[in-house]
């Protein structure tokens, strides 16, 4: 979330124009300004770790399936060899 260096943070603050911080070791942000700034922050976090999750679920099941797939296979392969 944060970034190298936090540029993620910097970048959503500049967009929205809240201020983000998160506390060392936390799993949350802090979000403050103006309540439009806040709200249009929020969402841009929820946004970036709604992809993230995405890309984590995609790549999880993408290697289940393959797992599935290459077993599948490997009993059809025994079984036309034996």
């Amino acid at each position: 979330m944060i970034g190298k260096a936090g540029s993620n943070l910097k970048t959503l603050q500049e967009k929205t124009g809240a201020k983000l911080n998160v506390p060392k070791g936390e799993e949350f942000v802090l979000i403050s300004g103006d309540r439009a700034a806040v709200e249009n922050a929020r969402l841009q976090v929820k946004a970036f770790l709604d992809e993230k999750v995405e890309i984590f679920l995609s790549f999880f099941l993408s290697f289940f399936l393959l797992q599935i797939l290459e077993n599948f296979f490997i009993k059809i392969f025994f079984l036309k060899i034996f």
